[in-house]
């Protein structure tokens, strides 16, 4: 590639060898070495930036963007041939150079590996069938890169043979290393642990409101680290999944219905007749309710008899489990109460208590003397005082 006629009208000095090498071949090496570092960082980043400017996925623009990763493990191969065979580069500087270029393909490869793992598990999710913040995406997500994770450790070890790095050696170091992180990443094992928990059991998914620990509230991700919960308030908690995997969740999205158990008070002076009218009143209200299901008919009964009222308990079923319909339909009943009670003549009790007067003629209070024996005077005491016999307990 390079005419021997035009290295020969170089200047002396440029032909003149320097360390085995002449200072055009220098030259040379440097540009190349730059080009190459330039290319290669280049295909990265343009492969990154056609990813992310993809507004919808489309298969042919997916692909090419898989194109620049692996033309960024190929420059090194080729600036190795280049290197050797067009700038004509010998000696130690060569065999240093040609090692120090295939420890660079060998992590390239290694990176474009997990980049890739990464592309297709995204142009999985991308189906309209997945959510991509789902439990099922996740699930990929975690699949794919233990699989790029399997491969690049593969790349490594026959890499590192093929550059004459034993194998034993290779696996002391990977076993040495891998402890090492393991001790220095303990939470993290744990957390990503818990993750694969969490997504195989399913006990929640995204856009489901849990109730968990002191929070409720709905879940916004679910990472291969934390769980997203934001909360009724509007605030986002962010939990660790080796937390979420062995506490006790409440999965409020997937109950089939609310249920409301509350209770009418009555006035004890209301008579048995209006009492039973009463009763009569809430269940003919509730009967084929709104959210009603046959296998679920509402409950109405005079439970109790409580300390200054009598109550009636409610119980009742709403479906589907829609909870701004229900506050809506549990209005709705509560104002038909209030407006058919007031048409009976019925009161609803309020909480008091009764105060008896000593001087009430309906409810006189007697008193009664109960010391009818005289203690006496309280006899002396002292050392040289006579012994003193104490009154029974009858006395």
């Amino acid at each position: 590639m390079i005419p021997a006629s035009l290295i020969h009208r170089l200047p002396t000095w440029l032909q003149t060898p320097i360390g085995s090498q002449a200072p055009w071949q220098w030259f040379g090496l440097a540009l190349t070495l730059m080009l190459a570092s330039f290319l290669m960082v280049l295909s990265f980043v343009l492969g990154q930036r056609m990813l992310r400017s993809q507004s919808s996925f489309h298969i042919v623009r997916y692909g090419v963007s898989l194109a620049f990763p692996i033309m960024a493990v190929l420059v090194p191969k080729l600036t190795n041939y280049f290197i050797a065979n067009q700038l004509g580069i010998s000696g130690n500087v060569q065999t240093g150079l040609s090692l120090s270029l295939d420890i660079i393909f060998l992590l390239a490869a290694i990176v474009a590996v997990m980049t890739i793992g990464n592309r297709v598990a995204e142009w999985l999710i991308s189906s309209p069938r997945i959510h991509p913040r789902g439990v099922d995406a996740h699930l990929i997500r975690l699949g794919l890169r233990f699989l790029s994770l399997v491969i690049a450790t593969v790349l490594f070890l026959e890499g590192g043979q093929q550059m004459g790095i034993p194998l034993t050696t290779l696996m002391a170091g990977a076993g040495v290393g891998g402890l090492a992180f393991a001790l220095a990443a303990q939470d993290t094992v744990k957390n990503f642990f818990g993750s694969v928990m969490v997504l195989l059991d399913k006990p929640f998914r995204v856009g489901d409101r849990i109730a968990v620990k002191q929070y409720d509230g709905v879940v916004e991700e679910i990472g291969l680290r934390s769980t997203r919960i934001r909360l009724l308030t509007g605030h986002l908690v962010t939990l660790p999944n080796e937390e979420m995997a062995r506490i006790d969740i409440e999965n409020i999205s997937r109950r089939p219905h609310i249920r409301r158990s509350t209770n009418i008070r009555l006035r004890y002076d209301t008579r048995p007749d209006k009492v039973e009218q009463a009763v009569t009143i809430v269940r003919q209200i509730l009967d084929n309710h709104e959210g009603s299901d046959p296998k679920y008919p509402p409950r109405v009964f005079l439970n109790e008899f409580n300390a200054d009222s009598l109550n009636l308990r409610i119980i009742l079923w709403y479906h589907p489990p829609a909870y701004w319909d229900f506050l809506a339909f549990c209005q709705h009943v509560n104002l038909q109460i209030i407006r058919q009670f007031d048409a009976a003549g019925i009161e609803f009790a309020l909480p008091s208590n009764t105060a008896f007067l000593a001087q009430d003629p309906r409810h006189p209070l007697e008193t009664q003397n109960r010391l009818e024996k005289p203690l006496g005077p309280i006899p002396p005491t002292g050392p040289d005082s006579p012994p003193y016999d104490a009154p029974s307990v009858d006395e």
